[in-house]
């Protein structure tokens, strides 16, 4: 009796054992599967996420983006009519390209130089020769990409920041050093400071985050403020 007594409970223990195998087995199974839900629902929701972001930051550009050009618009009207028509056509071919550049996360260099040369028509009927703005940038890196804006809005933050006169001319030189683009000015500082919008040197440290590992890199002192922007090697999207 003790012998099979023993025997049966080494097969109920075991038939126990074997459904309790099967079901957790089944558990981790279905935890599995829940967590790979979750993880494919989490990364949509934060791919979903980056894209909405990216695409808020590039609308807070066109405001900020057109705002003086206005005012210098109304100026030269009043000035000369037929610069205020070739002003007009440049600033078609800006408007031209924030509207094309929205849909993109990354734009060629070369595409963005294009647009620097028309924003700096725009500039010079502006600030005259007080300002001057220098590109030095070989074709070979035409093809490398940027993201939208990052160069103009730099040269608007140089402009915005610093004294521009006949006595204090503002440099800015756009340049290739280390496969990187650099935009630098000499330092000249407003006595009275310039409230800040918060869509310059931010928005482009954020817009690359999203884009990219690679980070801009600001270097100030107070002669010269520089800043250098990754040149990436395609225009993969999030």
């Amino acid at each position: 009796f003790m012998g099979w007594g023993i025997l049966l409970f080494v097969f109920g223990l075991g038939f126990l054992l074997l459904q309790h195998y099967q079901t957790t087995t089944l558990r981790i199974h279905r935890v599995s599967l829940e967590l790979e839900k979750n993880k494919s629902e989490l990364y949509n929701l934060q791919k979903e996420n980056l894209i909405s972001q990216l695409e808020a930051l590039k609308n807070q550009l066109d405001p900020h983006f057109l705002f003086n050009n206005f005012s210098t618009l109304t100026s030269i009207i009043e000035e000369n009519q037929e610069t205020a028509v070739n002003f007009v056509e440049e600033l078609s071919n800006v408007y031209r390209y924030v509207l094309q550049t929205r849909v993109h996360d990354l734009i060629p260099l070369g595409e963005e130089l294009d647009f620097i040369y028309s924003y700096k028509f725009l500039m010079s009927k502006r600030f005259g020769s007080n300002l001057k703005l220098s590109i030095h940038v070989p074709e070979t890196f035409h093809s490398g990409s940027i993201v939208p804006f990052s160069l103009q809005l730099l040269i608007e933050n140089a402009i915005k920041h610093n004294i521009i006169s006949r006595k204090k001319p503002l440099n800015i030189e756009v340049k290739i050093e280390n496969n990187e683009v650099l935009v630098r000015n000499n330092v000249q500082k407003k006595r009275v400071a310039v409230k800040s919008t918060g869509v310059g040197l931010a928005n482009i440290q954020k817009r690359y985050s999203l884009v990219s590992d690679k980070q801009i890199r600001i270097i100030a002192s107070d002669a010269e403020f520089r800043v250098y922007i990754p040149l990436l090697t395609d225009r993969g999207h999030i």
